[in-house]
């Protein structure tokens, strides 16, 4: 059973991590990049998860804006 975790982070420091992941081609869809920068499928499913979290938690952020 997966534990989830609540981590409190401003709205600048959210798109600062987005970004990151980003860059380190989670969101490319390539294996090989994704393994390049987290060199095992367990980090590359970990990163994949927590940019859907950030990405979830910035829109919520926005909405209340």
């Amino acid at each position: 059973m997966a534990e989830e975790y609540q981590l409190s982070f401003t709205l600048q420091q959210i798109n600062a991590l987005i970004k990151a992941l980003e860059e380190c081609g989670v969101v490319s869809g390539s294996p090989r990049t994704e393994l390049e920068h987290f060199h095992g499928a367990q980090l590359v499913t970990a990163a994949k998860s927590a940019y859907e979290v950030l990405k979830a938690k910035r829109q919520r952020i926005e909405r209340l804006k």
